[in-house]
């Protein structure tokens, strides 16, 4: 018996056949035909998705937040089977969870967003693109049918299967453990800025770039204001060009030293903080979401003192892209596609991607490599990134170093925090620990 798509049990056809109107997957400002749940399957199997998976997310696009218990009842498969897709979904940032109560609810993304996201992902890994992500929703011009094509495709079809499933904001306090929930709560946390997001951030990346940029390009179109404080390392990583980008389109980046930045996090609108949990090699590890405004105005306090006396990004990479003209005139008598990795290193960072741009051989970019690393002008980091070896170029943040035997609370290790009563406001520096 034909399914929906092939690869889909035919018990699972029939009694798809028979709940879906019985779970409400009809009512709502979109009507769901059974065309659109093909389309869907097919777009999504196209591009590697199993075709069970794909009945789930359309049955949790369509009726919200779902057990799943409730899926693998109505869909008539053990409850593993149902686990392994939700995990499979989840894992490419389609779907989320959430606690409720004693019982785990799952529910599909904003499939505007988490569509998107998978498209950058997939751009970013072929080139190097600065124009703003939502480009990448119109068509290209490669021929239909392509991958990029297909999830444009399934983008739109999803969109109008959707009803959110409301489910954040729900609890005051959530820990996860794992990068993908953290990756989840921030996505949905920066969806709702309405006037300013406040970000720490690092060398060590919480979660991937392609996840957050297309909601955090979104809020700044609406007027959100968007301030971060890093570590130089972090400039050097992405590269000079992709950072004077983000300072073009409004940004406001500073450079602080890493011993002032002892906690990670996003402060949304005085309203949700989520910070970083990080183990003790200093990679993220989970994070915490709270709106305890305690905790909040700590961060803010923190984060607004650090700020104001952090060097702005464009100054550093003034200096830097100075330093990195006089290797690249010294660098003449190297290959030329050594010279052309190397400039490609410098603005694009650890998101260069040179070798397939100019169509070139293993060989060919291994030789290029090995050249720059003999002549000590690139190096490959303990991230595993390959560089421009900026330590021996004279590259180092202009921001000021406190002395921390001398240090305030909220430099260096946190002191042990004392939780100011209901009715009076924290102490200004008092960060115990939470951002700085």
């Amino acid at each position: 018996m034909t399914g929906l798509v092939s690869g889909i049990p035919a018990k699972l056809v029939l009694r798809s056949d028979m709940v879906l109107p019985r779970l409400g997957i009809e009512r709502g400002r979109n009507v769901v035909t059974r065309g659109k749940v093909r389309a869907l399957a097919e777009c999504m199997e196209g591009l590697g998705f199993r075709g069970s998976s794909t009945w789930l997310y359309a049955a949790l696009l369509s009726n919200g937040a779902m057990t799943s218990r409730k899926l693998a009842a109505v869909s008539g498969r053990r409850l593993d089977e149902v686990m392994e897709d939700l995990a499979l979904l989840r894992g490419r940032g389609l779907v989320g969870e959430d606690r409720d109560h004693d019982k785990t609810l799952w529910f599909a993304l904003d499939p505007a967003f988490s569509w998107l996201s998978l498209l950058a992902e997939r751009r970013w890994s072929e080139a190097v693109d600065l124009a703003p992500v939502t480009s990448l929703t119109t068509t290209s011009d490669r021929a239909p049918g392509d991958q990029a094509d297909q999830m444009r495709r399934a983008r739109t079809l999803a969109i109008s299967l959707w009803r959110s499933a409301g489910q954040f904001g729900q609890h005051r306090t959530s820990t996860v453990r794992n990068t993908r929930q953290l990756e989840q709560l921030l996505v949905e946390s920066i969806s709702t800025a309405g006037r300013q997001i406040r970000a720490v951030s690092g060398s060590a990346h919480a979660v991937a770039v392609h996840a957050l940029w297309p909601r955090i390009e979104e809020r700044m179109a609406k007027g959100v204001t968007y301030r971060r404080l890093t570590v130089i390392d972090e400039i050097l990583e992405h590269g000079l060009a992709v950072v004077r980008r983000d300072l073009e389109i409004g940004v406001d980046l500073r450079v602080a030293p890493e011993a002032t930045l002892v906690r990670r996090g996003y402060l949304v609108d005085s309203a949700v903080l989520i910070q970083y949990h990080r183990d003790a090699s200093g990679q993220t590890s989970g994070g915490q979401l709270t709106s305890d405004r305690h905790a909040i105005a700590r961060f803010r306090t923190v984060f607004d003192r650090l700020f104001s006396s952090a060097e702005p990004a464009l100054h550093l990479i003034d200096r830097c892209g100075a330093a990195a003209n006089v290797r690249v005139d010294a660098a003449r008598e190297l290959t030329e596609d050594s010279v052309d990795l190397l400039r490609h290193l410098i603005d694009f960072g650890r998101f260069c991607r040179v070798a397939q741009e100019r169509n070139w051989e293993g060989e060919r970019e291994r030789a290029a490599r090995a050249e720059l690393v003999a002549s000590g002008l690139a190096v490959l980091t303990p991230h595993g990134h390959f560089l421009p070896n900026w330590s021996s170029w004279g590259v180092a943040s202009e921001a000021p170093r406190p002395n921390l035997s001398e240090a305030r609370p909220g430099l260096g290790e946190p002191p042990p925090l004392r939780r100011p009563t209901d009715d009076q406001e924290p102490p200004p520096g008092e960060d115990g620990g939470y951002v700085c």
